[in-house]
């Protein structure tokens, strides 16, 4: 979820790498296939929709 919610809201692979600890050609890779599975496994499309709503919710606490 990391990787692929951190690619749609913008983040360069490359600084996903380092926080991950992963090659480059891998967040791509993951990244793909997490799409992928999104259209098959409902469960995986809910915890990103859950993981996003929480992550959404603490930006916005942070910025009051």
């Amino acid at each position: 979820m990391l990787i692929l919610i951190g690619r749609e809201r913008g983040a360069a692979g490359t600084k996903l790498s380092l926080i991950a600890g992963l090659d480059t050609s891998n967040i791509s890779r993951r990244c793909d296939a997490a799409r992928q599975k999104l259209v098959t496994d409902r469960k995986l499309a809910f915890a990103k929709s859950r993981t996003e709503s929480l992550y959404l919710a603490k930006i916005a606490e942070s910025q009051t």
